[in-house]
């Protein structure tokens, strides 16, 4: 008899807000289990996300914009992320909170 285990995806989709150093960011996410599409926003400049990826509590995502490639690593619970936002390889601290449940 096979055994399965399946990581239930936390609901990571919305609005999100928060900074990471000098640098406000804004985070609309649309979820279907474990993918995650939307965009990433970086002092008001919206990056388009490339991969992305929601296992358990945890949500990494890549963004690009011409000059700047972003990795964003967190922890989420309930309504609050952290974890680390890098910025072309230099990592910062992040804390994010849903302002929205909606994109």
């Amino acid at each position: 008899m096979p055994i399965y285990f399946w990581v239930v995806p936390t609901k990571v989709g919305g609005r999100w807000r928060g900074r990471a150093g000098d640098n406000d960011v804004t985070a609309d996410l649309t979820q279907s289990f474990q993918k995650i599409s939307g965009t990433l926003s970086l002092a008001n400049v919206p990056l388009s996300i490339r991969l992305s990826h929601v296992a358990g509590r945890t949500l990494t995502l890549d963004a690009r914009d011409e000059t700047r490639t972003i990795a964003l690593a967190v922890t989420a619970a309930d309504n609050a992320m952290s974890g680390t936002l890098t910025i072309d390889g230099t990592p910062q601290p992040i804390e994010l909170r849903r302002s929205s449940s909606r994109p």
